[in-house]
């Protein structure tokens, strides 16, 4: 397999304090009400980001790695050569 491009693009996500939603934290949209519980937390829901990748194959097809997770060479190999593969970046 022959990669032609990479593209690596900022992703976000979040952190949330379970224990806090256990116990019956009132949710209002992105938001959830009330004080953490968990030590380190600051509020119930913190953002996050991580990295997003995506390549591009020689036939341009290209693939996103999964948000948060690492994709090995079979990973790739297995993104690129299947259906699940988007357009041309």
């Amino acid at each position: 397999m022959r990669i032609n491009g990479i593209l690596l693009v900022p992703g976000s996500g979040a952190f949330f304090d379970q224990a806090a939603i256990r116990i019956g934290a009132a949710q209002r949209g992105f938001i959830y009400a009330g004080e953490p519980i968990a030590p380190g937390f600051m509020s119930i829901r913190v953002p996050a980001s991580s990295p997003r990748s995506s390549v591009r194959s020689r036939s341009d097809r290209a693939a996103w790695s999964p948000q948060g997770q690492r994709q090995g060479q079979d990973g790739w190999r297995n993104l690129l050569t299947s259906s699940r593969t988007t357009g041309v970046l």
